[in-house]
């Protein structure tokens, strides 16, 4: 399995780089988004849509990594290289109660309410509650959002209602791949959050 180096942050990234460093401690994939087509991530702030979409990092961490969710797809506003001081990023995760490394191609829908604690907390998903809704995957433990960025603020409470699709195209001893869809409403927790998020990305972990 390919081991997750997470390269040196610009200082605006602080708070980000903390997120992801937390997410990546023994992982088991990376998916590092270079030159590729970077799908749509973007958040809410009152009436107005923004992109977060300069640049990101996906991580997949198997199942015997009790503190990780399984998948973790992240993302900034600008690029480390070019940091502003209002940078902006939000990391989705879906978290499987065991994920079924090699079993092939599947379609797991997300559905529920996510509820993420005022303070970070260091216990299991850092403090995330999900309760699952009736059409959500039952092997699919939780799906939510997280926004990050440099405050002096503290992280907010927030509850957000989720669905969508995770859609895995292989999952096989060689290679994960597949596409993710998600709808957030809600605030969308952790630092400077935002009021809503739409999610549509593919993604890939050679193993």
């Amino acid at each position: 399995m390919k081991a997750i180096t997470l390269r040196s942050a610009a200082p605006i990234h602080a708070s980000l780089a903390l997120m992801l460093s937390l997410a990546t401690l023994g992982c088991g994939g990376d998916d590092e988004q270079p030159e590729r087509d970077m799908g749509i991530v973007r958040v809410r702030y009152g009436d107005t849509w923004k992109d977060i979409n300069a640049e990101g990092r996906h991580m997949f961490a198997p199942g015997d990594i009790p503190f990780d969710t399984t998948f973790t797809f992240c993302r900034w506003d600008t690029r480390r290289e070019d940091p502003q001081e209002n940078t902006k990023g939000l990391c989705v995760h879906v978290d499987f109660e065991s994920f079924p490394e090699g079993a092939g191609p599947a379609t797991y829908t997300l559905d529920g309410t996510a509820r993420h604690p005022a303070e970070f907390q260091y216990v299991l998903n850092y403090g995330t509650e999900f309760e699952p809704g009736p059409a959500h995957a039952p092997e699919v433990k939780g799906a939510w959002v997280k926004s990050g960025c440099k405050t002096e603020d503290t992280s907010e409470a927030a509850v957000q209602q989720v669905s969508g699709q995770l859609v895995l195209t292989e999952n096989s001893k060689d290679r994960i791949a597949g596409h993710l869809t998600l709808a957030v409403t809600g605030k969308t927790g952790g630092f400077c959050p935002g009021d809503a998020a739409e999610v549509d990305i593919d993604f890939e972990f050679p193993r």
